[in-house]
């Protein structure tokens, strides 16, 4: 089978405002207005959060993941804070010396997208309460700007066309935050709950006053209540403050009177606990359409067409920055070397920097996929793919580890086209396997009708009783067979015999002609002659003359990335993946991985994998998989270890030597709240052999709505595999114990 010359993307392309996190001294009341002054002008603003830049670096890193941030910005930093706002994926790369805030020279604007530029969607009604505490009333509708009204409400307007998502698992801060005597730090902490939940409102200690007219546009607009999956049900009056006890008597009575005359509950929360947890929900479509684009197979570059949001006035050039986030659901026929599924860390985004260099300002890659800042009225986006060599060493984030591609992986990555890429799944068919391992032990090849014969005797529960109920075996048989020959791993070689010395020789397809030699005895003979003599045989080999061991030691490779695919539970492109990956850790020798894969569904988590045919699993492969499981986890990356094998199960020395290592290096992960052990993947050769929707395949022995994915799926390969019966943490260490079978 050909190299596919075209690769097709599919996906959904979403126009949002780029979220960048402003970092001031949280402590200083002018610093704070100002934040708030410039939060005010853009687009979104009323959804970033305002970060006190003295916050140790690490917390900071973790604000930029539960805000979704896109970028980070002060006007001044320096030590950590400063080497922070240069990595990719945190820093603003604005073009000259403007920041994210700026209008720039002649009215081009470089910085974020200005809120007033947009189309007027909603009037808000002003704010007709008292002045003070003054920052705090500046934070709830923006700076004092008097007209006929008294007061506008620009940061309501930094909203405009913006929803957020319904959220109904995150506890997102949807109530009352009390500020306590204007201080900027609590002013900065409510706008914050705010930008996450859209339903936080401002009560100020000693300002009863303030207090009511709070109390009373809340009422008007709506008692903040959780998302509720279910339309039209009836909620609890139930309103949640966070810091009560800052309150003071009067303060408190009052609000004790407006509940009962409101038919409310006020529930109490401390202070620090309004963010615990929280995650920011992320904005319903504003601007989305999707795609579908053609690009060569071997292209670096997607063209993507975008959507606009509904601009006053769509013929002004340079307007501001909004991101552009695509979302691939899948990308056919791309080279196996390249990838679109690349992980959100951080440092991923510098593989897609190449954006930069054709019209784009800023780049990061989001849980969602890669995520540009264009201007506005861009009409398109150029989108680079990442090599998957690349995405796995930008895994390790050090730059003393190297990684290649060994020459055994490059094979296979070229022979898996041959069957339709690595998630193809068609090697997971034992009958298919068990042919092309056959016609490799056999020089001389094997005939159609031998094909046939040793496809239906190995079949084992194929086809699909699901998907293919009607397929009788024999037209099974005979259709797998004609795609295994259309795969170009097989070629035909005609089987002839000497009329002179009666030695049997053969040819493949292309040197046949009408008058051949014979290599024993030299005698030019026609061909005519010989088939007339004798009848002739066609017969397969494999292409090239591939030796035994490469492709046994292939065949159980593609079975097992066929079982990974089929732990997918919703599309999208084909999972970042390397055969034969090669990592040299500091200190340490070179080690190769037989099988890498980067599992989104689950975090993102890195599968590395050991994987054989029937040779035995030894003390140096699973030390060598956990040493790099245990180089991953220092680098805060999810990841998993696997043994597969094509025997029918693990012999007892190979079943010692893994349980030795998992509990020698076994540890505890939390998943939804729940603790379980970190356990290796073990398949068998029944798990790499089912048809995908088969009652036993693996993808079917997690526990429905359990939340722990491949974790779970590795628990139970372990009581299948590995004896496990059960485990329990130890009164000791606090680690995990294990009880295995006998």
């Amino acid at each position: 089978m050909a190299r596919a010359t075209t690769a097709f993307y599919r996906g959904r392309v979403n126009v949002r405002p780029w979220r960048v996190g402003l970092l001031v001294d949280t402590s200083d009341d002018a610093e704070v207005r100002e934040a708030i002054r410039a939060l005010c002008r853009v687009w979104g603003g009323i959804h970033l959060p305002i970060l006190d830049r003295n916050t140790p670096v690490a917390a900071l890193r973790e604000q930029a993941r539960l805000f979704n941030l896109d970028s980070l910005y002060a006007d001044h930093a320096d030590g950590e804070l400063a080497e922070l706002l240069r990595v990719p994926g945190y820093a603003w790369r604005g073009r000259g010396e403007w920041g994210p805030f700026s209008t720039g020279e002649f009215g081009l604007v470089k910085g974020l997208l200005p809120a007033a530029v947009l189309q007027q969607t909603k009037l808000y009604n002003p704010w007709s309460g008292p002045m003070v505490p003054r920052l705090t009333v500046e934070a709830l509708m923006g700076l004092a700007q008097p007209d006929s009204h008294g007061m506008n409400a620009p940061v309501q307007e930094s909203g405009r066309l913006l929803r957020l998502e319904k959220s109904y698992v995150d506890p997102l801060p949807r109530g009352l935050c009390v500020v306590r005597n204007d201080d900027p730090k609590d002013v900065a902490w409510f706008w914050n709950c705010r930008s996450v939940s859209g339903e936080t409102y401002p009560l100020a200690s000693g300002a009863v006053d303030f207090n009511r007219a709070v109390l009373t546009m809340m009422m008007d607009r709506g008692v903040p209540q959780r998302d509720s999956p279910s339309e039209g049900a009836e909620q609890a009056k139930d309103v949640h403050i966070w810091g009560l006890e800052d309150l003071g008597a009067r303060e408190r009575e009052h609000l004790e009177l407006w509940a009962r005359e409101a038919g409310v509950s006020v529930h109490d929360h401390p202070r620090d606990s309004a963010l615990s947890g929280a995650w920011f929900p992320g904005h319903a479509p504003i601007a989305s359409s999707p795609f579908r684009v053609e690009e060569n197979a071997s292209s670096r570059t997607i063209h993507i067409p975008i959507p606009t949001v509904p601009l006053a006035d769509p013929s002004g050039p340079f307007q501001g920055v909004v991101a552009a986030e695509v979302d691939f659901h899948d990308a056919s026929g791309i080279d196996p070397r390249l990838t679109v599924a690349i992980p959100p860390h951080r440092r991923h985004a510098r593989l897609i920097e190449g954006a930069l260099a054709r019209g784009a300002d800023h780049v990061r890659v989001s849980a969602v996929g890669p995520v540009v800042a264009i201007q506005a009225t861009a009409g398109e986006v150029a989108i680079p793919s990442a090599y998957n060599l690349e995405v796995m060493r930008l895994l390790f984030d050090d730059d003393r580890v190297v990684v290649d591609q060994s020459d055994e992986g490059k094979f296979q990555t070229r022979a898996a086209e041959l069957f339709g890429g690595p998630e193809s799944g068609a090697l997971a068919q034992p009958g298919l396997r068990e042919v092309i391992q056959t016609a490799a032990a056999r020089t001389g090849g094997m005939t159609l009708q031998e094909i046939e014969q040793t496809l239906l005797a190995h079949r084992g529960d194929w086809p699909d009783r699901l998907m293919a109920h009607n397929t009788e075996p024999i037209d099974y048989v005979r259709t797998e067979v004609r795609r295994l020959l259309n795969s170009g791993l097989l070629v035909p070689v005609l089987e002839l015999q000497c009329p002179q010395c009666r030695v049997r020789t053969r040819s493949s397809a292309e040197n046949i002609a009408t008058v051949f030699q014979c290599e024993f005895c030299g005698e030019n003979i026609r061909l005519a002659l010989a088939l007339a003599l004798t009848k002739p045989v066609w017969k397969f080999r494999l292409a090239a003359h591939l030796s035994p061991e490469k492709v046994r030691a292939f065949l159980p490779a593609m079975a097992t990335r066929a079982v990974l695919a089929g732990l997918r539970h919703v599309e999208g492109p084909p999972q970042s993946t390397v055969f034969g990956l090669e990592v040299k850790l500091p200190e340490r020798r070179p080690i190769e991985v037989d099988l890498a894969t980067i599992l989104p569904e689950d975090s993102w988590t890195v599968v590395i994998g050991e994987v054989k045919n029937r040779n035995a699993i030894d003390a140096n492969d699973v030390e060598n998989l956990f040493a790099i499981q245990r180089a991953l986890t220092v680098k805060d990356m999810s990841s998993i270890v696997l043994f597969a094998t094509l025997k029918e199960s693990l012999s007892q020395a190979e079943t010692t030597t893994i349980r030795s290592a998992v509990e020698e290096y076994g540890g505890w992960i939390s998943l939804h709240r729940r603790k379980i052990p970190l356990m290796p993947l073990i398949l068998t050769n029944r798990d790499l052999s089912l048809p995908p929707y088969h009652d036993d395949h693996p993808w079917r022995w997690g526990q429905p709505g359990s939340g722990l994915g491949v974790f779970g799926t590795a628990i139970e390969s372990c009581r299948r595999n590995l004896g496990l019966r059960e485990y329990r943490a130890s009164s000791d260490s606090g680690g995990p114990e294990f009880s295995w079978a006998n």
